[in-house]
Protein backbone atom coordinates (compact mmCIF):
# COMPACT_ATOMS: atom_id res chain seq x y z
CA UNK A 1 0.00 0.00 0.00
CA UNK A 2 2.59 2.34 0.80
CA UNK A 3 4.03 1.73 -2.53
CA UNK A 4 0.90 2.81 -4.28
CA UNK A 5 0.85 5.39 -2.42
CA UNK A 6 4.74 6.98 -3.03
CA UNK A 7 3.67 6.34 -7.00
CA UNK A 8 0.69 8.44 -6.16
CA UNK A 9 2.41 11.31 -5.14
CA UNK A 10 5.12 11.43 -8.19
CA UNK A 11 2.77 11.59 -10.53
CA UNK A 12 0.84 14.43 -8.66
CA UNK A 13 4.96 16.19 -8.63
CA UNK A 14 5.67 15.33 -12.10
CA UNK A 15 2.18 15.59 -14.01
CA UNK A 16 -0.73 18.48 -14.13
CA UNK A 17 -4.22 17.16 -14.71
CA UNK A 18 -7.38 18.66 -15.86
CA UNK A 19 -10.96 16.93 -15.97
CA UNK A 20 -12.31 17.35 -19.21
CA UNK A 21 -15.75 15.44 -17.64
CA UNK A 22 -19.00 17.54 -17.37
CA UNK A 23 -19.22 19.63 -14.46
CA UNK A 24 -20.80 19.49 -12.21
CA UNK A 25 -21.46 15.82 -12.84
CA UNK A 26 -24.86 14.61 -13.85
CA UNK A 27 -27.54 14.06 -10.85
CA UNK A 28 -27.53 10.39 -9.47
CA UNK A 29 -30.14 8.19 -10.84
CA UNK A 30 -31.62 5.40 -8.23
CA UNK A 31 -30.19 2.11 -9.83
CA UNK A 32 -27.45 -0.22 -9.13
CA UNK A 33 -24.67 -0.48 -11.16
CA UNK A 34 -21.72 -1.65 -11.31
CA UNK A 35 -19.62 0.73 -13.85
CA UNK A 36 -19.33 4.01 -12.79
CA UNK A 37 -19.18 6.90 -15.00
CA UNK A 38 -16.17 7.87 -16.71
CA UNK A 39 -13.89 10.77 -15.71
CA UNK A 40 -11.91 12.71 -18.70
CA UNK A 41 -8.68 13.65 -17.71
CA UNK A 42 -5.92 15.57 -19.42
CA UNK A 43 -2.70 14.70 -17.81
CA UNK A 44 0.23 16.83 -19.25
CA UNK A 45 4.36 16.76 -17.70
CA UNK A 46 4.39 19.93 -15.61
CA UNK A 47 6.05 22.44 -16.56
CA UNK A 48 5.37 23.02 -20.41
CA UNK A 49 3.57 25.97 -21.59
CA UNK A 50 -0.40 25.56 -22.21
CA UNK A 51 -2.15 28.00 -24.26
CA UNK A 52 -3.83 29.42 -20.68
CA UNK A 53 -0.21 30.52 -20.13
CA UNK A 54 0.81 32.00 -22.68
CA UNK A 55 -2.29 34.16 -23.57
CA UNK A 56 -1.50 35.34 -20.18
CA UNK A 57 1.63 36.35 -20.64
Amino acid sequence: MLELQLLALEFAAALEATVTTQIPAPPPKPVITLVPPSIGMRVRPRGLPTAERTNAA
